[in-house]
């Protein structure tokens, strides 16, 4: 089958990028709007969350079921059938009606971009040569930057001239470009799953645990870890996943293929992968409180010095993929890992009187090490997989990558909270700020515990040789 997918068709790469994209400029431009949505509707602030979690847990949840639904039906119904939720979601913004809409519209849209998202993820790499891969994927975490980066630039610039109501407009003409786009040039080869039954009871478990547990996760800060409710929703979720485990020992067609886990370098990739988003959505945390907080940044100002992370990811990407291709796994994790740890002690030095030019070149630093982890992690989960498997570990990768970043707002924000001095004492420091300086050291320990990890990685030399030691008798 080698020989009939040596060249990579540019136009089907175009189109599922451009879907990828899309789900992230839907999600980042959002917390841009917010303000504006709270003034338009006289909502409460504590009401505003919801407007981002109505996308943002349905988006992680569904990540595994979206793929593995994908794996056994066809990856290419399901990505237009993503695209067209979407869309309906983005429509519903756009109507100026009440506040419930909006929270109806931004659900289906995180519904309609989980399915876009891991099933553009097995159109991509089925139809990739196993020789480029790396490099494929690093072009796509390119495009997932840009859109990050351009969601909330774009909004900011709409909001501005129009309405809150454009941006999401906008969302609605790109995905209905994209739909129709994709169903004349993504290409989708036939490889489907073995088996075309479907594991609904896995699938209910596992999206009903994790559902409680992000809740959890959500509902923590605001109502207190200790309130009964919380508690109630982590043990309902932990014992769920642990009925999902018995579920998956015990059938033919297991959601999730647990043997892979007996793989060193997926279950390294997995961890590094939950490592990686954990630091990322802990800095996106962090920085803005320091930066508003301490040095009284405008949020214009706050998004520029943040910026720099973006933008090297996505310039860097490429090449972090390319090397993958060719060294293997661990190089370019391991270099990236350790990157990001120099950078996150950098930061720890902040203080009220740091420079601006300091702080957007320790930013920028920590975005080529993201750049150089990003691809190659997501390639080394998704290296065990068979032709027909893509989407679950895609799609379980993804979930992981989530919870990553909520457990990193949650700890990052109890870091925080518990030390950092009061407004009075802050106006006269000039050395490192306790509770921000702690924070960013303990995400630098943890992009070393990440290149550790990576170490499980070393001997895959590349995409190719991981699939022939997983076919290996007795594997």
């Amino acid at each position: 089958m080698e020989a009939k997918v040596k060249q990579i068709d540019i136009s089907s790469v175009i189109f599922l990028f451009l879907g990828m994209f899309i789900t992230v400029w839907a999600n980042t431009s959002i917390k841009i709007m917010l303000p504006d949505i709270m003034t338009e509707y006289s909502v409460q602030i504590n009401w505003l969350s919801w407007v981002n979690n109505a996308y943002s847990l349905p988006y992680a949840v569904l990540m595994p079921f979206a793929g593995k639904i994908g794996d056994v039906f066809g990856a290419k119904r399901f990505f237009l059938i993503g695209m067209l939720v979407l869309s309906i979601g983005a429509g519903l913004c756009v109507v100026d009606s009440a506040f419930w809409m909006v929270l109806a519209g931004r659900l289906m849209q995180g519904i309609g971009a989980a399915f876009v998202y891991t099933n553009g993820l097995i159109l991509l790499l089925e139809t990739t040569p196993e020789q480029r891969r790396g490099s494929v994927l690093g072009w796509w975490s390119s495009f997932i930057m840009a859109g990050a980066v351009a969601g909330p630039v774009f909004a900011g610039f709409l909001l501005e001239v129009i309405s809150w109501h454009t941006v999401f407009l906008v969302v609605l003409f790109l995905a209905l470009a994209n739909f129709a786009g994709a169903i004349f040039k993504v290409k989708e080869k036939t490889h489907l799953s073995s088996s075309r039954s479907f594991d609904f009871s896995g699938a209910v478990t596992l999206i009903s645990g994790i559902s409680l547990l992000l809740l959890a996760l959500t509902m923590g800060p605001d109502w207190g870890w200790f309130n009964p409710f919380v508690i109630a929703m982590d043990v309902s979720g932990i014992l769920l996943l642990y009925i999902f485990y018995l579920v998956e020992k015990n059938v033919d067609s297991p959601m999730v293929s647990l043997h892979l886990f007996r793989e060193k370098h997926f279950s390294a990739a997995m961890v590094a992968g939950f490592i990686n988003n954990f630091t990322v959505i802990g800095t996106i945390f962090v920085m803005p409180i320091f930066l508003q907080l301490v040095r009284g940044f405008r949020p214009s100002e706050v998004a520029l010095v943040l910026a720099p992370v973006a933008f090297a990811a996505a310039v860097v990407g490429p090449f972090g993929g390319w090397i993958s291709d060719r060294l293997g796994f661990f190089p370019p994790i391991g270099f990236g890992m350790l990157l990001r740890g120099l950078s996150f002690l950098m930061l720890s030095w902040l203080s009220p009187v740091s420079g601006f030019i300091f702080m957007l070149i320790t930013l920028f630093i920590n975005g080529v090490g993201l750049g150089f982890t990003a691809s190659p992690t997501l390639n080394a989960a998704v290296s065990v997989s068979e032709n027909g498997e893509y989407g679950m570990t895609a799609g379980l990768y993804s979930m992981v990558q989530y919870i990553g970043g909520a457990v990193g707002v949650s700890i990052t924000s109890v870091i925080v909270y518990s030390r950092v001095p009061s407004p009075e004492a802050l106006k006269t420091m000039t050395t490192s700020v306790p509770g921000f300086s702690h924070s960013f050291v303990f995400l630098a320990g943890l992009c070393v515990a990440g290149f550790l990890v990576s170490l499980a990685m070393r001997t895959e030399k590349s995409y190719r040789t991981a699939r022939r030691k997983t076919n290996a008798p007795n594997a």
